[in-house]
């Protein structure tokens, strides 16, 4: 028995499942020292909304129906994605050579396409893509670049990014791109971190009842990623769940909200997890 509890150990350092639980748990240290009902708002404040979504998918999944609120609101709402989405397809592990390279890039154009037919749908502005190849995201001096310039040219009131414990590396990058960003530069917004793949510790919610619709719609233009894994389930199941605060009947979409100077004072501190 000794010896199998030793092979697991080793199998989940080597999944790095240790670490992850350790950062989950500082967070949620973290998060109780703002620790008070989820706040039920009705969107974020500001006219300039910015989204920093990791995949084409994400951005509805994680903020889709507060989106669509803020645009039926009058807000501007514009969505970066991080990276090209070229993995995102399950053929590809039956694939190399020509034939893999050929589907990869067969995949980016679609799932470019997916994602301006869903920025219509919610009525957002057309979506800029920062093309970083997708499972590899890292925070280099080229995205960073490209991601200033539009913090410098937007001015975003409020910026939406994946929560800092996401069960995917991209996701988590994303973030860590922002904070990186942010360091030189008066930059004055509020963080927005939504949820995908990792519930997050709420402290605000946001009533998507009305929107919900449009997000589903939204989602479905993301046909190529609806092959493998049932997201509309998912995504209504999440949805519903976050509403049990507020509603019976109804959905929400939940976030832990900060400005971006304490944001950047939790992520130091959550660094030190263990």
């Amino acid at each position: 028995m000794a010896g199998f509890r030793r092979i697991i150990g080793d199998c989940l350092r080597k999944l790095h499942v240790e670490d992850r639980v350790k950062q989950f748990l500082k967070a949620k240290q973290l998060w109780d020292r703002y620790e008070t009902p989820p706040q039920l708002i009705a969107w974020p404040d500001g006219q300039r909304i910015l989204v920093l979504a990791p995949h084409m998918d994400d951005e509805v999944i994680g903020c889709g129906g507060t989106l669509r609120k803020c645009v039926l609101a009058g807000k501007q709402v514009k969505v970066a994605f991080m990276t090209d989405g070229r993995f995102g397809d399950d053929r590809l592990a039956h694939l190399s050579g020509q034939a893999f390279q050929d589907l990869q890039q067969e995949l980016i154009r679609t799932r470019k396409r997916e994602a301006l037919r869903a920025g219509e749908i919610l009525g957002v502005e057309p979506p800029i893509f920062f093309d970083a190849v997708d499972a590899q995201l890292q925070s280099t001096d080229v995205i960073r670049r490209q991601l200033r310039q539009v913090l410098d040219e937007f001015r975003p009131d409020a910026v939406f990014t994946p929560f800092f414990t996401e069960d995917h590396k991209d996701h988590r990058q994303t973030t860590q791109v922002l904070l990186d960003t942010v360091e030189t530069g008066d930059y004055r917004f509020d963080c927005y971190c939504y949820e995908v793949w990792t519930p997050l510790f709420p402290n605000c919610l946001v009533d998507i009842s009305d929107t919900m619709a449009c997000k589903r719609e939204a989602l479905q233009a993301h046909a190529s990623q609806l092959q493998g894994i049932d997201y509309q389930r998912a995504m209504d199941a999440l949805t519903r769940y976050r509403a049990m605060r507020i509603s019976r009947d109804g959905y929400a979409e939940a976030f832990f909200r900060l400005p971006m100077a304490e944001m950047r004072a939790f992520a130091e501190r959550l660094a030190t997890a263990g």
